[in-house]
């Protein structure tokens, strides 16, 4: 699979609920080594947050348009993929958009402990029929939301996660993130923002988004241990 450097990341809302959407770039930097130990110079991949937008009471089908500019933008068609939240009123919202000829691949939250990739045959995915009714094509990626949560800290603790200057939004990012923690109960941890009134919607865009890219991990890249226990941990620490 060719690495693409762009990700539009979709997490639509819920009624009344905003639809979140985040654009990230894959970018890297030079990291120094050290001829006197044989250590060569090495690439280490960052990520850049360059857009956040959020749009509020604004039907599936104007949303999925916003989106088909969004990916056809000069900068970034060609170059991208296309994740969405595929959990609850995703799976409509997908079906919108594969019928605007976008490739959107779900990523559905899920509680268990491996991740999943289920196939069905091009005609159940994108519809129609012919030939490449039996073709199989991707249809939804699950993944552990545990899986997400430990993909965003490391990033974040690694520093490895940049927020382009002036984007809109990115206060109210940076204040979810805040709030999202990992609550501990009797059934093990537990993940979501820590009141009812902040929203996850950006958080959830860039786990799906760190979760994508640390899956698809270069082997020259250079990986720091992080040194605190998902149950507790701040993301402003590291911001």
């Amino acid at each position: 699979m060719v690495r693409k450097e762009y990700l539009v990341i979709v997490d639509p809302g819920k009624k009344r609920d905003p639809t979140a959407i985040m654009v990230m770039r894959d970018n890297y930097r030079i990291l120094d080594g050290s001829p006197t130990s044989g250590i060569q110079d090495r690439a280490q991949h960052f990520y850049e947050i360059v857009l956040i937008e959020k749009l509020l009471e604004v039907r599936y089908t104007e949303v999925c348009d916003i989106v088909s500019v969004i990916c056809n933008h000069t900068d970034i068609k060609n170059n991208h993929e296309l994740l969405v939240d595929g959990t609850g009123v995703g799976e409509p919202v997908v079906d919108i958009m594969r019928e605007k000829y976008l490739v959107p691949i779900p990523i559905v939250f899920t509680g268990g402990n491996a991740v999943n990739e289920i196939y069905q045959p091009f005609g159940k995915v994108f519809g129609g029929s012919g030939k490449l009714q039996g073709a199989n094509v991707l249809k939804e990626i699950r993944v552990p939301k545990d899986d997400l949560v430990t993909a965003g800290q490391v990033l974040i603790q690694q520093r490895r996660v940049n927020i382009a200057d002036g984007l809109k939004f990115a206060d109210d990012f940076k204040r979810q993130l805040h709030a999202f923690r990992g609550k501990v109960n009797e059934n093990g941890v537990k993940h979501e923002a820590l009141t009812e009134a902040i929203h996850d919607d950006l958080v959830v865009c860039y786990l799906m988004g760190a979760w994508w890219f640390t899956r698809q991990r270069k082997t020259d890249e250079i990986v720091i241990p992080y040194d605190k226990p998902i149950q507790d941990w701040n993301p402003m620490d590291y911001l």
